[in-house]
């Protein structure tokens, strides 16, 4: 009973770190005066090559094959790994569309959502709750989609103690911050997909700071977390 308590305060004192971070740091400074935007793809494909991984279109001679596989082989680790990015949930340039359409869609006025931006007004729970169905099911689309190209990869270039990993990026700047997407994608993953399909997760955000230093320095999350962290651990962290 104790050990429960203990751990139930533990998250608890996570999620409200969490938190925090997002409301001190998401709106510190204005997009326009943040650092050039990183093209996730051609960022990680160069430092994948650098790390000894190689991307699986290059092994692939039938080009109408590509959509199916994966992004990533690690032949020395044995693991398979495909990226995602959630560009266009909540963040870049139809953000505040999105936005203002789930409140006109669960009934709210234009003048709700300006007191969200202007007058600090909570979101109101009809809204709120649209929005959390809304980016639950485009995260879980792209978790789908990577999984099936995983369990393709993995029978073409693996075999039975391959480990597969899916590599979430947070690649625009989103309305809402870390805590949204973090907890709607691990209720997902704890809730369908914790099977042998999908052996990891990374959540990470090159574009979009978790803490910045008073000298200007913006620091990026890295995320991880596993159905089994023995197996992938060593890897994800090297």
């Amino acid at each position: 009973m104790f050990k429960s308590l203990k751990a139930r305060r533990a998250k608890r004192k996570a999620r409200q770190k969490l938190l925090n971070y997002d409301k001190q740091y998401s709106r510190e400074r204005p997009i326009a005066e943040r650092p050039e935007h990183v093209h996730v793809e051609k960022t990680f494909d160069a430092f994948v090559a650098e790390f000894g991984g190689v991307k699986i279109s290059e092994l692939i001679s039938i080009k109408a094959q590509m959509p199916l596989n994966a992004d990533y082989l690690f032949e020395k680790h044995n693991v398979i790994a495909e990226l995602k990015t959630l560009e266009g949930i909540y963040s870049g340039p139809d953000a505040f569309k999105q936005f203002s359409q789930a409140y006109i869609d669960s009934g709210c006025t234009g003048s709700d959502v300006m007191g969200f931006f202007w007058r600090g007004e909570e979101v109101p729970e009809e809204a709120a709750a649209l929005m959390r169905k809304r980016i639950r099911r485009s995260i879980e689309q792209r978790i789908k989609k990577a999984r099936k190209q995983l369990r393709k990869s993995k029978a073409e270039f693996g075999n039975d103690d391959t480990r597969c990993l899916i590599l979430i990026a947070m690649d625009q700047q989103p309305i809402f911050g870390h805590k949204t997407m973090l907890h709607n994608l691990a209720k997902i993953m704890d809730d369908n997909y914790a099977d042998e399909h999908t052996d990891g997760v990374v959540y990470f955000n090159p574009n979009m700071p978790t803490k910045l230093r008073s000298d200007g320095m913006e620091f990026s999350g890295w995320y991880p977390f596993y159905r089994d962290h023995e197996k992938l651990l060593s890897f994800v962290t090297s």
